[in-house]
């Protein structure tokens, strides 16, 4: 396989020109794909290096894209533990892609959502990625947790009060004056209040008070 080659150049084409053809929308060719040896190679195998890294995301970004089925695949061959091992990762533009990447997987996954709930080091970690200094990171990550919350049920929401996500709105929404980086901490906590059970919690009149006062503040 050549995305196991010690021919560097060849190994680098292999991965950008899957990337490529991931983006396509003949379902002939996601198929392919899907059942590619480099897939289970990125999920299972894959090593980092700096030249392979952007295009292996994108490949799982992009498939993610398509109906459920493959979706939930690609957690079948354990695409959670490939998230895992880019996390870590201190670059910007890695982090993006692969916030990316993970918001299309949750885009309208409830099995892709559940699947990263289940994980204890996916939502530590993205947390704390809410109050890092680039402005084009913290806007994937709150659209991978804004899918996480659009799609929770009474047991997800149950999670999402033990990581205290609505603090962390609150916190955001003080240190940010962005409009566009606004509008998504807004969606954000537009579904945390549809979500039933933060309905029944005193942290959701703090947060419609805190968006009342930072409105006024922000329009003075």
């Amino acid at each position: 396989m050549f995305a196991k080659t010690n021919e560097d150049q060849v190994r680098f084409s292999c991965f950008w020109i899957t990337s490529y053809l991931s983006q396509l929308e003949s379902k002939e060719i996601i198929d392919e794909l899907i059942k590619s040896d480099l897939l289970n190679h990125i999920c299972t195998e894959y090593v980092i290096e700096s030249e392979t890294i952007i295009p292996s995301i994108r490949i799982i970004g992009n498939l993610s894209g398509n109906e459920d089925f493959y979706v939930d695949y690609l957690f079948r061959i354990g695409v959670v533990n490939f998230v895992k091992k880019i996390l870590p990762i201190e670059n910007n533009s890695v982090t993006k892609e692969l916030y990316w990447a993970c918001s299309n997987l949750t885009a309208t996954s409830r099995n892709a959502v559940i699947k990263f709930l289940e994980d204890d080091l996916i939502i530590p970690l993205t947390k704390k990625l809410l109050f890092c200094n680039a402005f084009f990171v913290k806007e994937e990550v709150l659209f991978f947790l804004g899918n996480i919350v659009a799609n929770a049920d009474y047991l997800i929401a149950k999670k999402i009060m033990d990581w205290k996500l609505d603090d962390d709105m609150i916190l955001v929404l003080k240190e940010n004056k962005n409009p566009d980086l606004l509008s998504l901490v807004f969606r954000v906590i537009e579904e945390l209040i549809d979500v039933n059970v933060f309905r029944k919690k005193e942290a959701n009149g703090k947060i419609i008070f805190l968006i009342y006062r930072y409105l006024i503040f922000y329009t003075r």
